[in-house]
């Protein structure tokens, strides 16, 4: 584990085949605000988290048992796990 700027890094193995078309794709399409790989794959990853908990956030809001943080970006859950 590294330390970066005060936070905890791991590093996850990609291969090389995909790797590559992330590289390219970050490298053709400046204009989609990736800086490099890894900002890309952070960003995926990232999605993929919320649309997995969407309908669970979704069902938080229905009971009135969620609300959004002071910087508006993260759901958070009062009196439980997301799971």
């Amino acid at each position: 584990m590294e330390v970066v700027e005060g936070k905890k890094m791991k590093y996850i193995p990609l291969p090389t085949e995909l790797y590559s078309e992330i590289d390219r794709l970050v490298k053709e399409n400046r204009n989609l605000g990736y800086l490099s790989v890894p900002d890309f794959v952070r960003d995926a990853v990232r999605d993929k988290i919320l649309e997995i908990r969407k309908p669970k956030i979704a069902e938080n809001r229905r009971n009135g048992s969620s609300f959004v943080d002071a910087d508006g970006d993260v759901e958070v859950f009062e009196g439980g796990d997301l799971a």
